[in-house]
């Protein structure tokens, strides 16, 4: 019975030394083909290394640290197992890292797009309101009636005196004046810079007295006042 027993476990203890030699006979065969088209890769390319390249090195750096002979223990094979997964999944969540920080990189870049088509849009915006606002203005300046220093004196001399007149005559003398147009003097405007001067008190009456004999003058001059502008010479 003894016997009997001691060839089984001889036999048992065969196989299993068998199988570790395969094992450790296939795991070195399948490093030393990686270590071979590691060194083909950095024999032929002078690109930067890959992820997967790294990967493959530091794999192979394992193998050269801790050399697989046939003689290899279970243990030493489970630890070398352990490490290879532990490579494997270090490079897996790089890949991750990397990926995710490239899906941040398009996002900004689409984000960074869209506010230079807005602000390109606001320029555009911005630039026709500009050339608006100098359009009205010139037009405002021509439409204006200025008022030059050097003409202020007199008129005010003008409105003084019109100020004593009675508000009918002063309205039928400048029912006359603005019917003298000329190239030298715009009857219309002279009328409308005297009463610029007038009292507040004259300016009423006259237009009062217009209002009955020419409502439409009344109602001109009533406009135009609004657009006197003093003048610094």
């Amino acid at each position: 019975m003894n016997k009997k027993m001691l060839m089984i476990t001889a036999l048992v203890s065969v196989v299993a030394l068998g199988g570790t030699f395969a094992i450790s006979f296939m795991v070195s065969k399948k490093f030393n083909t990686l270590k071979e088209e590691l060194a083909k890769q950095q024999a032929t390319e002078e690109k930067p290394v890959t992820p997967q390249a790294r990967l493959l090195k530091e794999m192979t750096d394992v193998t050269e640290e801790k050399p697989i002979t046939m003689a290899l223990g279970e243990d030493q094979l489970q630890n070398l197992i352990r490490e290879v997964r532990d490579k494997i999944h270090t490079y897996n969540t790089r890949l991750i890292e990397l990926r995710k920080s490239e899906e941040r990189l398009q996002s900004a870049q689409r984000s960074l797009r869209d506010d230079i088509d807005e602000l390109t849009g606001l320029q555009t915006e911005l630039a026709s309101t500009v050339a608006e606002l100098k359009r009205q203005k010139v037009l405002l300046k021509q439409t204006r009636i200025e008022i030059a220093k050097s003409e202020k004196d007199n008129l005010e001399k003008i409105a003084a005196a019109y100020d004593k007149m009675k508000p009918a005559g002063a309205a039928e003398i400048f029912t006359n004046m603005t019917k003298l147009e000329t190239s030298e003097t715009r009857g219309l405007e002279e009328v409308i810079k005297i009463m610029n001067y007038m009292t507040d008190r004259t300016k009423a009456k006259v237009l009062e007295s217009l209002v009955s004999t020419q409502p439409q003058l009344a109602a001109v001059l009533s406009t135009e006042l609004k657009r006197v502008k003093e003048v610094v010479d």
